[in-house]
């Protein structure tokens, strides 16, 4: 993977206090045929040419050396990945262009951009590499068993009908967006509705695509064949069915 950094034209002034937050704004573009394109607020995994324009807030007077380092902070792989370091020496204006390039589709996750002045950070940007949130669905379904109100050990295939607090995991094929307001439904073996309940993301959410769920009873549940299901507004997200056998 290599990384183009273009640095520049106007002029800066960040004094002595290299360590102090100098990035005003980090614009994330998408790719348009080489060329920085539209302003996006995330990038898809297809997007495989990423542009980033780094405005810093300051004039900096004599030499100074810059670094962006773009990490994986969190995908399937692991964590604090470090993707690339690329040394853009001393800079002659207040702007740093840069892309990143990967041959091959991005995993999806979280990402950071760090800028560094002489070695000292200066300014970080986070963003999602996803899906866009119209395109993903629940890929992924799991039931847990229950210990003292928590999920418990590994996936389980079925139910017992004397589990009286059912665990639910959901994992949706992408970044789930800030602001969606999902819903859990329960459907009982005739199709009844047992519970409905609301789960919105907030914006400060942590969550990135695994949904945790749970309903209670304060009897057995009764033997059969149930369907949970979670919808975006109106949209289908996903469903799967289960068992609840005897005990």
């Amino acid at each position: 993977m290599r990384v183009w950094i273009l640095a520049v034209l106007l002029a800066l002034t960040i004094g002595e206090a290299g360590s102090q937050e100098l990035v005003r704004q980090v614009q994330m573009l998408r790719d348009r045929d080489g060329e920085p394109g539209e302003l996006v607020t995330e990038f898809r995994p297809q997007d495989r040419k990423k542009h980033f324009r780094v405005e810093l807030d300051r004039l900096a007077l004599g030499s100074r050396t810059f670094q962006v380092h773009f990490i994986a902070e969190e995908i399937a792989d692991g964590k604090e990945i470090m993707v690339d370091t690329v040394d853009v020496g001393s800079l002659v204006a207040s702007e740093i262009n840069a892309d990143v390039v990967l041959p091959n589709d991005w995993p999806i996750g979280r990402y950071r951009v760090e800028v560094l002045m002489d070695g000292k950070a200066i300014g970080a940007h986070r963003y999602i590499v996803s899906p866009t949130w119209s395109e993903q669905v629940i890929g992924y379904w799991a039931l847990y068993g229950d210990r003292a109100g928590e999920p418990a050990g590994e996936p389980i295939a079925q139910f017992r009908s004397s589990q009286r607090i059912l665990h639910f995991q959901a994992q949706t094929t992408g970044y789930i967006k800030r602001g969606a307001r999902l819903t859990f439904q329960l459907l009982d073996p005739d199709g009844g509705e047992v519970d409905s309940t609301e789960l919105p993301i907030e914006p400060d959410s942590e969550v990135f695509n695994i949904l945790t769920y749970q309903v209670a009873l304060p009897q057995d549940w009764p033997p059969g064949t149930y369907r949970i299901q979670a919808f975006s507004g109106k949209r289908l997200l996903g469903a799967h069915e289960f068992a609840i056998v005897g005990r």
